[in-house]
């Protein structure tokens, strides 16, 4: 069950034509997935929290590059990281925040 969303942010990953970009795709929706994973408790503000820190790693990885000789760092690798990252987050949070209702779990009987 929790291959779904790494399968969902793959497959959307080889759609990509560069092999960076495919690579980062997949490291930052899995970030977003496992840094959901980690979370107690469920909820709009948590899930945004979450999703700031997913972005804020991003952008600190592209800051990285623009400090190396060897690298280039691009805003829009930032904008891509934090879409992989909110794409993961959501899948993340479709897995294991939504528990599924099973038929007589709200009954009242004691």
């Amino acid at each position: 069950m929790a291959l779904i969303p790494l399968l969902a942010i793959a497959a959307i990953a080889s759609q990509l034509e560069v092999a960076e970009e495919r690579v980062h795709f997949l490291q930052y929706g899995l970030l977003g997935v496992l840094v959901v994973a980690t979370g107690r408790h469920p909820g709009w503000r948590q899930w945004l929290v979450i999703l700031a820190f997913v972005c804020a790693v991003g952008a600190i990885d592209e800051l990285i590059q623009w400090g190396l000789p060897n690298r280039v760092g691009d805003w829009r690798d930032v904008a891509f990281n934090c879409t992989a990252g909110l794409l993961g987050t959501a899948l993340g949070a479709l897995l294991f925040w939504l528990k599924p209702q099973r038929p007589g779990s709200n009954s009242t009987i004691s």
